[in-house]
């Protein structure tokens, strides 16, 4: 009993900090929810998805006390549904914030609820009574439900692969477990599911399991009951997937340990030189593209994926080459894991998105490339990514139009070219402004940081020039330059807010820097790239151009930050304004501009 307590208290602490991170409107979510739940990692799926009510996620009330082992019943003379096992017997009045335990009235956080025929109830009371631990993932909008009550000591499968449409299973049972029940489905044909009834012989399970339809990756979920009644409560124990292929030459193994990560198996063509493996999500612009190392070998090939690019129906090809000629091997499968990525919407007045949700945690940069199609402008950005998890800004500033946003993802950069996933999405911009006031992840513009500097700086000024001249004379006097790297040819990719908090840049932290301000103080500025000449040489350099008085000045203030000594390598902060708006006959003389940067 102390045991028991102890869980539910500690489902209870875990649920409170779930809901204080909870999102606070209302939702039908007649097509769909931005909430997944999930039970002992398995997803459910629900007939009528979850739904917000200020700090509470309500969710069907059916789904998910029959994962958790209860039977359920509905009343409809007294509009009351019922979820009952051998040890709770527990009542929900529909529309009204009770719930009756054993006889006694428990106070829920909102009301229950009759929606698209089914009851809603508060996931809060799965955690404070049924002694569930709940976990809340705020970046993937997700729910995790831990039974803390499993009666297994566990199961598993002598392979994951079935080349006959079998399997074995074995597993160990507490001396309490009378039977074991197995729903077996194909996760292509989700309505069919077989139930098989095992009874464990001295807590020991060993059993051939079939799989009843057809080839197909299968999910076999295993409840454990007290009781010997086929139609008692039973209790989810442990889910296991497996993969019976239709293409022994190429199969993907799932692996149970985490429910977005595979092994794709592959035979190889004893004459492959060259080998890609490319997997597809068919309902959208999305795959990850892998090139085969080490092929010599011959023989099986394997290779460990992340899925992240939602539920669905994925096609796997491999192609090999070998002599001029080329092999096509390929699979379809199922996949139900949730982690991806999404933009929070498709059109914006504001030039700004965002793009939130989960990749594999063994990439580690995020690849970005928008396309203007209306006015076709392109550009690019490179952003790290941290643990797998995706919460960035997208800055559309290349101007009013429909934008295609290409996002890869890639374990080592930012330059490199190793990117492994692709997914393209597609939006309108209405935002009609100077597209060279607007903010860019690494032109940060609207950041607070960046916007009481100018202000400070700007203070009491009221000419767009003196205005720029005080921004001008800030960063050549407050920010250094490491000469070293510059010189080297090593300039980092810094952002603005970045050299601001640094106060030191590799080269093209000036310029980045001295755009934001402008921009945020409601100056257009443009950062151009192209060559500078230091001494008797041309190197590659950054600048702006600033919009004043109708028309477009230039400004170097790394240039004007101090003197370049390149033989000793050695910066010398002292200010001077030789490339604030000077004579073009001066600037073409040690300057050759390439291109205005789309930053």
């Amino acid at each position: 009993m102390e045991n028991q307590f102890s869980r539910k208290l500690a489902g209870a602490i875990v649920i409170l900090a779930v809901l204080l991170l909870m999102p606070t409107s209302v939702s039908a979510q007649d097509s769909g929810s931005p909430y997944s739940v999930y039970v002992d990692d398995e997803l459910v799926q629900f007939d009528t998805p979850p739904i917000a009510d200020r700090n509470h996620l309500l969710v069907e009330f059916r789904s998910i006390f029959e994962l958790l082992g209860y039977q359920v019943e509905w009343d409809a003379r007294t509009n009351t549904a019922y979820g009952f096992n051998h040890e709770q017997h527990i009542a929900f009045p529909i529309g009204q914030a009770v719930a009756i335990v054993n006889g006694e009235v428990k106070t829920l956080p909102v009301h229950t609820r009759v929606v698209n025929g089914r009851t809603m109830i508060p996931l809060r009371f799965v955690s404070e009574e049924a002694g569930y631990e709940v976990v809340w993932d705020e970046s993937a909008s997700s729910v995790y439900i831990k039974s803390g009550f499993a009666d297994t000591e566990g199961f598993s499968v002598a392979s994951t692969i079935s080349l006959n449409g079998y399997v074995q299973l074995n597993g160990t049972v507490n001396e309490r477990v009378r039977m074991v029940r197995l729903d077996i489905m194909n996760i292509d044909v989700p309505s069919e599911t077989r139930k098989i009834y095992l009874e464990p012989m001295d807590g020991q399970i060993d059993a051939l399991v079939p799989l009843p339809y057809g080839k197909g990756m299968y999910t076999m979920r295993i409840f454990t009951s007290n009781g010997t009644d086929r139609y008692g409560a039973f209790r989810l124990a442990d889910t296991i997937k497996v993969v019976y292929p239709e293409n022994t030459d190429l199969i993907v193994v799932p692996l149970n340990e985490d429910q977005h990560r595979y092994k794709v198996m592959m035979r190889l063509s004893p004459e492959t030189e060259q080998a890609v493996l490319k997997i597809t999500k068919l309902d959208r612009e999305a795959h990850m593209k892998i090139n085969l190392q080490d092929i010599d070998s011959q023989g099986i090939y394997e290779e460990e994926v992340y899925l992240a690019f939602g539920p669905g129906v994925y096609d796997v090809k491999l192609f090999e080459w070998y002599g001029g000629n080329q092999q096509i091997k390929s699979t379809t499968f199922t996949h139900e894991g949730n982690a991806g990525i999404e933009l929070d919407k498709e059109q914006t007045d504001n030039s700004l998105l965002h793009v939130r949700g989960i990749v594999s945690p063994d990439m580690q940069w995020m690849w970005i490339q928008y396309a203007n199609m209306t006015n076709s402008l392109i550009r690019h950005a490179f952003v790290p990514v941290v643990d797998g998890k995706v919460n960035q800004p997208l800055h559309l500033n290349l101007g009013e139009g429909q934008y295609l946003i290409k996002i890869e993802f890639g374990q080592d950069g930012p330059y490199n070219t190793g990117y492994v996933t692709s997914e393209t999405f597609y939006a309108d911009n209405l935002d009609t402004r100077n597209r060279y006031l607007i903010p860019s992840e690494t032109v940060q513009s609207g950041e607070r940081s960046i916007i009481e500097l100018v202000s400070r700086i700007t203070e009491g000024l009221s000419s767009d020039k003196d205005r720029s001249l005080a921004i001008h004379d800030w960063v050549a006097t407050h920010i250094a330059l490491d000469a070293a790297k510059y010189l080297a040819d090593e300039e980092q990719d810094e952002t603005a807010v970045a050299v601001l908090t640094d106060r030191v840049t590799s080269g093209k932290g000036f310029a980045r820097l001295n755009a934001a301000l402008h921009r945020a103080a409601g100056i257009p500025a443009k950062i151009v790239s192209g060559e500078v000449l230091i001494g008797d040489t041309w190197v590659d350099h950054t600048w702006n151009e600033v919009y004043l008085d109708g028309q477009w000045v230039i400004q170097d203030t790394a240039r004007d930050a101090g003197i370049w000594d390149l033989d000793h390598g050695v910066f010398v902060p002292e200010l001077s304004h030789v490339y604030f708006n000077p004579a073009v006959e001066l600037f073409t003389s040690d300057h050759k501009k390439v291109i205005d940067l789309a930053e």
